[in-house]
């Protein structure tokens, strides 16, 4: 299926951009020796992700939500972002590491002519990485930005130093990026091993779904749809369609075309009409809309069977959808649809 070009999720990449170099301490003496940086190190972590750094790095709050992780000290900036494959995935089609960081790269405004190093591969192929200069209150600061990736996840990595302290910096940013691990899965405090893992099954007519449990049924109009359930975070709703009834008015249409008219329905841009991706027995497409005041994310999904379209939607803050958009891709493949017989026995 067609993907359309959007601004990567992660593209944070010029973070550091609009934060005061004084603050940061850029301008301190006593800078450390290269010896200093390789031998005297600590573990730092934050999720499934660790490294080894500087000792006596600051954490760093950058405000934005845009990093995981972020510290700092008087000389250096680091900062790690994890993003799922499964959303990267809503916007952009067989995405690999290569193509990971290419995008994050445009996503700050930087393209392959405006790199010190093109895109490169590591030679173990643990990672890839690329390096830029941009000015920053009229210095010339170096950017070394590496990606890595596990089975459910890609992780991007900045560096940041002022050009002129490139020699000593890159040989130990280098270095540090060696010392990277990653543990794929969820933890078992993590939001995402709950939504994912602890499920309830959900029917609405002829259709079931396994999705968290204890969401709350919801009364809802039933012209807008057979059945929908609410947490305080996430809304889902299912609409069944009879396929005879549709062809009284746009003729005998495939899913494609179902879901492709269902999107136009709620005025989404064609260009979205267009991005849809076929996933088992669905097919899906995701958008943002402003509600209230709010920025929201959609992924709508369509269903068929002998008889009926089905139409579903995952709805949840935009501010949630690193968390929500798997487990809505999850759930999502556990639906199961079925007709009735003429005896109003259960066809599977």
């Amino acid at each position: 299926m067609k993907k359309a070009f959007r601004s990567v999720l992660c593209a944070a990449m010029l973070l550091f951009m609009s934060v005061s170099l004084c603050a940061c301490g850029f301008f301190a003496e006593n800078r450390p020796s290269l010896s200093t940086l390789l031998n005297d190190v600590e573990v730092y972590s934050v999720d499934n992700f660790s490294i080894e750094m500087q000792k006596g790095l600051t954490e760093y709050d950058d405000r934005s939500g845009k990093c995981d992780a972020c510290y700092k000290s008087n000389f250096m900036v680091f900062t790690e972002k994890r993003e799922p494959k499964s959303v990267v995935n809503l916007y952009y089609q067989d995405v690999d590491l290569v193509g990971y960081l290419r995008l994050c790269l445009k996503g700050a405004g930087k393209y392959d002519t405006d790199l010190l190093y093109p895109v490169t591969i590591a030679g173990d192929d643990a990672y890839v990485y690329a390096s830029f200069i941009t000015k920053v209150e009229n210095k010339d600061m170096f950017y070394y930005v590496f990606a890595f990736e596990s089975e459910n996840y890609f992780y991007t990595v900045n560096f940041v130093c002022l050009n002129q302290d490139r020699g000593t910096f890159e040989p130990a940013f280098r270095s540090w990026v060696e010392s990277v691990k990653i543990v794929d899965g969820y933890a078992e405090s993590n939001v995402q091993y709950d939504l994912i893992n602890d499920v309830s099954t959900y029917r609405i007519n002829n259709f079931t779904i396994n999705m968290k449990s204890g969401l709350q049924k919801m009364d809802i109009n039933v012209s807008l749809a057979d059945g929908a359930y609410k947490s305080d975070k996430m809304l889902f709703t299912e609409k069944r369609e009879s396929k005879d009834f549709i062809s009284e008015y746009v003729g005998n249409i495939d899913l494609a075309t179902y879901l492709s008219l269902c999107l136009q329905g709620v005025s989404v841009p064609k260009v979205m009409v267009d991005n849809i991706t076929s996933a088992g027995n669905h097919l899906y497409a995701s958008y943002t809309a402003n509600i209230n005041n709010q920025k929201m994310f959609y992924l709508i999904c369509a269903y068929e069977s002998a008889n009926y379209f089905y139409c579903v939607n995952f709805v949840c803050a935009d501010s949630d959808r690193a968390e929500y958009a798997p487990a809505f891709l999850a759930w999502a493949n556990t639906a199961t649809v079925f007709d009735y017989s003429a005896d109003n026995s259960l066809l599977f």
